[in-house]
C-alpha cells in the first residue's frame, strides 16, 4: 500500500510511454491480404504515430544475480475442497539453440504429470507445465488444481520430476515419444490468422529472424536428456512454491516436505 500511496502522474506517464505505447512498437498485419495495397494503407494510417512524442523503449527483464531459496507461500482458503499449486523456478536463458529442448520438457513434463497425478491418483484434472520468456528472464510455472487430501503427495511428485530431470533422468523412449509429439503438432501450428499473428509476435518479442522456423526441426531432433538437464540447472531446489488451500488440512503435510512454509 504504500508504493501505491507515492505514485503519481510522473509513473503513469512512464507507463504509457514504456508499457502502452513503447517506442519498439511492432505492427503486424497478418491475412488474405493484397501486400502492396496493405502497406499503402498502413502507411497512410499509422506513418505518423508517436511522431511528436516517439516514447522510449520498453525495458527488458535482467536475469537474477542470486536465486532464490526453495519456499512455500500457504495462502489460507479454509472452504477449498482442492488446493491450488504452482511451481515456479528460473531456467537457463531462451535462445534458439535451446528453444526446442524447452518444449520438449514442458511437454514431457506435462505428460509425466498428467499420468502420475490424475490418471493414476484420481487427484486432479490436470497439472501443467509451461516455460515463458521475459526479457532476459527464462522461468517456468508447473501448476495446477489437487484435491486436498492428495495435495502434499502431489507436490512432492512434481518437485520429485522435476529432479529427476536436472538429473538427466529422461527415459530415451518418453523421450523420443515426446519428439515426435511435438513434430507432429508443427503440421497443425500456424495455420489460422491468429495462430500465425501470436507466432510472429512471440518471434519478435524474442529478436529471432524467420528464418528459426524452418531450422527448429534440426533443434527438435537433436534434443538429449542433458540438454533438459541444463534447462533445469538454475530450476531445481530452487522452486517458489504457492499452495493455496485450507491450512488446517494441509499444513502438517507440508511441514513434513522440510520447506520453509510462509502464511500469507
Amino acid at each position: 500500500w504504500k508504493a501505491i500511496e507515492k505514485l503519481g502522474s510522473s509513473d503513469y506517464d512512464k507507463w504509457w510511454k514504456q508499457v502502452l505505447a513503447p517506442k519498439n512498437d511492432t505492427l503486424f498485419v497478418v491475412g488474405d491480404i493484397d501486400l502492396a495495397e496493405t502497406e499503402k494503407l498502413v502507411t497512410e494510417m499509422w506513418s505518423k504515430w508517436r511522431l511528436d512524442n516517439p516514447g522510449e523503449p520498453l525495458p527488458g527483464y535482467k536475469p537474477m544475480n542470486t536465486l532464490p531459496s526453495r519456499q512455500i507461500a500457504l495462502v489460507d482458503d479454509q472452504d477449498a475442497t482442492q488446493a491450488n499449486i504452482q511451481v515456479g523456478c528460473h531456467l537457463k536463458p531462451k535462445e534458439i539453440e535451446t528453444d526446442a529442448a524447452k518444449d520438449v520438457l514442458s511437454a514431457m513434463l506435462s505428460q509425466d504429470l498428467f499420468v502420475a497425478i490424475r490418471k493414476r491418483a484420481g487427484a486432479s484434472y490436470g497439472v501443467y507445465a509451461f516455460d515463458f520468456a521475459l526479457g532476459d528472464t527464462s522461468l517456468m510455472v508447473v501448476g495446477g488444481a489437487i484435491q486436498n487430501d492428495k495435495t502434499v503427495p502431489g507436490l512432492r511428485t512434481i518437485l520429485e520430476r522435476m529432479g529427476e530431470l536436472r538429473a538427466g533422468k529422461a527415459e530415451p523412449a518418453k523421450l523420443t515419444q515426446t519428439k515426435w509429439s511435438l513434430a507432429a503438432a508443427t503440421r497443425t501450428n500456424n495455420q489460422s490468422n491468429a495462430e500465425l499473428l501470436s507466432r510472429l509476435v512471440e518471434m519478435n518479442a524474442a529478436k529471432r529472424p524467420l528464418s528459426s522456423l524452418t531450422s527448429y526441426p534440426a533443434r527438435l531432433a537433436a534434443v538429449t536428456s542433458s540438454d533438459i538437464a541444463a534447462i533445469l540447472e538454475p530450476c531445481a531446489g530452487k522452486e517458489i512454491i504457492t499452495v493455496t488451500g485450507p491450512a488446517k488440512a494441509l499444513r502438517a503435510g507440508l511441514d513434513g516436505l522440510k520447506i520453509p512454509v510462509e502464511d500469507v
